[in-house]
């Protein structure tokens, strides 16, 4: 016995003018972003996951050197897409933080950012 269903779905795609594509979701229309988001025109909702903030300094730590602006990278990007589609809500997935203690390695610049950001644009 499977938990798939019998015949699978078929989904139907259109460009979007934001580089990705609309498809339909259950009944809903969302738009795959070019840059990885999930956006919910009916709900003015933009959808992320896995930002693994800190994974760099995380491997740094074990001696494995990745880039070290992977996070400021990353909050950018969020950031784009956030002025992109000037969202009601953003919706964080999960994995926002590498591991538990990237919150700690995030560096000072970086959160207030993030938390100038969210407040500007949430909370006018």
């Amino acid at each position: 016995m499977s938990a798939l269903p019998a015949s699978p779905a078929a989904y139907a795609f259109a460009a979007s003018p934001c580089g990705g594509l609309r498809t339909d979701l259950d009944g809903t229309a969302v738009t795959l972003r070019a840059r990885g988001a999930l956006w919910i025109e009916a709900r003015r909702m933009l959808v992320v996951a896995d930002l693994h903030l800190e994974k760099g300094s995380a491997y740094a730590a074990r001696g494995q050197m990745l880039p070290p602006y992977d996070t400021r990278d990353t909050l950018r990007r969020l950031q784009a897409e956030v002025i992109a589609a000037a969202p009601q809500a953003v919706v964080l997935l999960g994995d926002t933080f590498h591991d538990r203690k990237s919150e700690d390695r995030l560096a000072r610049d970086d959160a207030a950012a993030l938390f100038e950001e969210v407040v500007r644009r949430f909370y006018p």
